[in-house]
């Protein structure tokens, strides 16, 4: 059922507030918003004069007992747990300057949203005042988490790594690891060891931030998907995090007209993706099977799953060609199951789909094609669940006739719902016009046998 998602939430353009509730609640986000920014400020000023005076104890240190070899038993011991110190502080401090810049950029979007509610909107003035900054935002995802590694905000960050880096690199021959260094310790000679381990922390430091600053719905499987997308060169969207907002409230939206997925989902789990349940994201077997008919030539049946489709009409930027953007297909596919429930992307998908030139979701296509009908019945609901596959906006009559057949094998439909399809795609009650809707006359749908079962 419907009310099994939260379709409480709405558009942030629908929120209303009253008796001034609003501007209380934006004047609390602003003094949020200067503490959060104070907070990170002391927050990186603070690492940025620790993290070189802990480099320089640890350099000291090792100068006065290499120059009076003192306790040098104990000195790879030490050095060791200082090491191990630098590393612990260094991601404690990274892990604090990431918590300041995301509770600021969470008062900055309550902000934004608070002033869209409230009518303010700067859209026209986007060249004066950026729609990334807080100034001019309209869409509150429109201020990143992480607004990159060469930005003020990163530079904390590039201070603890640097230095923490340096300490691995200069300290590290001085650790008993065993064979792993076989250098004889030298204050200002790293061996390659050193200087290696003392760059993969560097980086691993900014890893350690960006992953911090991780949107709600990102993960591994995304940062995957991108790097697929740069290599192939098919465009994601720009911001994957808002799209995916936006699907759950087509979701929403349908809701609310009433427009329930129950009966057109059988539909669409037999027609194009029958081990919807079963897979994660990738139909192997459909994939297989389309394979095969493209290598014998046979008439090509799509291989892509529920949330490969989905992937594809709500995340892509490029369609084009369409090998390599399958790859991203693909890698989307594995994030997309990583975040969503499966009731939750068969509704996404059935609102957000493609049924027609310029109509997205089965809910405006019901309107599209039956302007006149007040509700969807089964013979509908196929009519529309096959306008799925069907990109060319052709009424392809031995297409119909097929899975009418196995629909009716399947007990999906039954002898009068295939007299109202034949009926309904001859005319009578579809908006057709030339240019989008024809026949294929050599096969007709009237030659299936609606008294054979």
């Amino acid at each position: 059922m419907e009310d099994k998602l939260d379709l409480d939430e709405r558009f942030y353009a629908q929120h209303k507030f009253a008796d001034g509730i609003g501007l209380a609640e934006y004047e609390l986000a602003t003094k949020k918003v200067d503490a959060e920014e104070k907070a990170f400020l002391w927050a990186a000023n603070t690492t940025s004069l620790l993290a070189p005076a802990i480099w320089f104890f640890g350099y000291r240190l090792h100068v006065d007992w290499t120059t009076n070899s003192v306790q040098s038993d104990a000195l790879p011991l030490i050095t060791t747990a200082f090491i191990v110190f630098s590393i612990f502080f260094s991601i404690m401090s990274i892990k604090h300057v990431a918590n300041a810049r995301r509770n600021r950029v969470f008062s900055e979007r309550k902000i934004v949203l608070l002033r869209r509610s409230m009518g303010v909107r700067y859209g026209e003035n986007s060249l004066i005042l950026p729609s990334w900054r807080l100034e001019g935002a309209d869409n509150p995802f429109g201020l990143p988490l992480f607004s990159g590694y060469f930005a003020y905000s990163s530079f904390p960050v590039f201070l603890l790594s640097s230095f923490s880096a340096f300490s691995v690199a200069l300290l590290f021959d001085n650790i008993p690891l065993g064979q792993i260094s076989t250098k004889t310790f030298e204050l200002f000679e790293p061996s390659q060891t050193a200087i290696v381990f003392g760059v993969i922390w560097f980086f691993c430091g900014f890893l350690i931030f960006r992953y911090s600053l991780n949107e709600q719905n990102e993960n591994l499987y995304l940062w995957f998907a991108r790097l697929i997308s740069q290599f192939t060169r098919i465009p994601l969207v720009k911001n994957v995090e808002y799209n995916l907002y936006r699907c759950k409230l087509e979701i929403a939206e349908a809701a609310r007209l009433g427009a329930q997925t129950d009966l057109i989902r059988p539909f669409a789990l037999s027609i194009e993706d029958k081990e919807f349940y079963r897979h994660s994201g990738i139909n192997w077997r459909g994939l297989i099977r389309a394979l095969w008919q493209l290598i014998s030539r046979q008439r090509r049946s799509g291989g892509s799953s529920i949330t490969q489709q989905c992937a594809r009409t709500n995340f892509l930027g490029k369609l084009s060609p369409p090998w390599r953007r399958k790859l991203v297909e693909f890698a989307l596919a594995r994030w997309l199951e990583s975040v969503l429930s499966k009731e939750e992307m068969i509704r996404i998908y059935l609102t957000t789909a493609r049924f027609d030139l310029g109509v997205y979701g089965f809910h405006r296509a019901f309107k599209h094609y039956f302007p006149k009908e007040k509700t969807m019945d089964r013979a509908i609901s196929f009519i529309l669940v096959e306008r799925l596959g069907n990109v060319r906006s052709l009424f392809l009559g031995g297409r119909i006739e097929q899975l009418m057949r196995r629909l009716l094998d399947e007990g999906l439909i039954d002898r009068n719902d295939i007299k109202r399809v034949r009926a309904d795609t001859s005319g009578a009650a579809l908006r057709l016009t030339p240019d989008l809707c024809c026949w294929r006359t050599e096969i007709s749908i009237c030659e299936v046998d609606v008294d054979a079962r």
